[in-house]
This record gives C-alpha cells, sequence and structure tokens, in this order.
C-alpha cells in the first residue's frame, strides 16, 4: 500500500502526477483543503490513491524499472574505457 500525496504542480510533479488517479495537484489554498479533506474523510480514496502512487513508482522510478538504461549507460562506458 502506498502514501496518497497532495502535492503543488512545480517542477517534475507535474510528470509524475496523474491528478486525481495516482496524488491529487493543489495550486490553490482552497485546493489544498479540498483534496486533503477528501483523503481525510475517506479511507477508500485513501488506499485507491496510495496503492495508484505506490504502482506509479514501481512501474516508472524502480531500479528494476530503470535498470536496463542504467545497464546501457554502464555497457556505453565500458566500451568508451576500452576503445
Amino acid at each position: 500500500c502506498g502514501i496518497p500525496a497532495v502535492a503543488s504542480p512545480v517542477g517534475v510533479n507535474s510528470h509524475i502526477v496523474e491528478h486525481g488517479r495516482n496524488s491529487f495537484l493543489a495550486r490553490t489554498d482552497d485546493e489544498w483543503t479540498e483534496y486533503l479533506g477528501q483523503l481525510v474523510e475517506s479511507a477508500e480514496l485513501r488506499k485507491e490513491i496510495g496503492t495508484a502512487a505506490r504502482k506509479t513508482v514501481a512501474e516508472k522510478y524502480s531500479i528494476e524499472a530503470n535498470f536496463p538504461r542504467y545497464e546501457q549507460a554502464l555497457m556505453q562506458l565500458c566500451q568508451q574505457k576500452s576503445g
């Protein structure tokens, strides 16, 4: 189970967060109040958003998900050193 989040739409947050699916993006004080209130009041929503957030991290940002890119970068470095 993951932890649901409310974040400002700055930096990479706008690329990572799928608003209302794996977290919430709050632009105003009223939006912060609204989204945090929804999460406080609904255990089902907390579980749904938290699970989706964890899935996003596992699929896109985990070591396992990024291993092929790491491996390719290391292989290129090794080839440059030996070539």
